[in-house]
């Protein structure tokens, strides 16, 4: 079986979490998430779907006070990976 290695193109590099978050889909929906990884210029997160994760999200970490405003960048069925939006307010 060949396996071909990808390439990892992150701006800053991450380290490893295991951290519970919760993604605001809107103002009345959230779902919940565990943090895999993360870095001052995004993150990985592991669900049970992903389906219903828009494009644009707002991340907050327990125990970490600042919620943050991601943009989506990858998805599978049960992770997602997504940056960071820097300047603005979540």
């Amino acid at each position: 079986m060949l396996k071909i290695a990808m390439l990892d193109t992150r701006v800053k590099p991450r380290r490893p979490v295991n951290r519970a978050g919760t993604i605001s889909v809107n103002s009345v929906t959230t779902l919940d998430c565990v943090v895999r990884d993360y870095s001052a210029s995004g993150v990985r997160l592991e669900m049970v779907s992903t389906a219903a994760v828009p494009a644009e999200f707002v991340l907050t970490l327990d125990g970490v006070t600042a919620p943050r405003l991601c943009r989506l960048i990858w998805r599978s069925q049960q992770a997602i990976g997504a940056s960071f939006i820097e300047g603005a307010s979540a």
